[in-house]
């Protein structure tokens, strides 16, 4: 704010401020899951970090469970697309192993086409 200038909170500003009190102290719910029904899991792999949402559908529409995000340090990094959506999956299963047990899932991915790396062999990766 510059000194000559004098401020003018008007009903303009006001709402914005209340609009955005309003979303700032509602928190997202997040749903208890229900045993016997199918998951969604839904993950996104960028460069530097991946994110996960587990989302199961209760009465036709889709609640959020859990969310996961990792920040890709050193050589994780570097890992070409598909190495990097395989981390993916192995972080999600270490961390929620116990809403995953004994369930059906259904993983979304979503993958670049345009992405040279995506020509990457499959006979590279190994499964322990």
């Amino acid at each position: 704010m510059k000194k000559a200038v004098s401020f003018v909170w008007d009903d303009a500003c006001q709402k914005a401020y209340e609009d955005i009190k309003a979303h700032l102290t509602k928190p997202p719910v997040l749903a208890s899951p229900v045993s016997r029904k199918s998951f969604l899991l839904y993950v996104i792999v960028r460069n530097y970090f991946l994110g996960v949402l587990l989302t199961q559908k209760n009465d036709g529409a889709e609640q959020a469970i859990y969310y996961l995000s990792k920040i890709l340090i050193g050589a994780e990094s570097r890992y070409n697309p598909l190495k990097k959506e395989c981390l993916a999956l192995v972080f999600t299963i270490q961390k929620m192993r116990h809403y995953l047990v004994r369930q059906t899932i259904h993983i979304i991915l979503r993958i670049s086409s345009s992405d040279p790396y995506n020509k990457a062999k499959f006979s590279e990766l190994q499964v322990d």
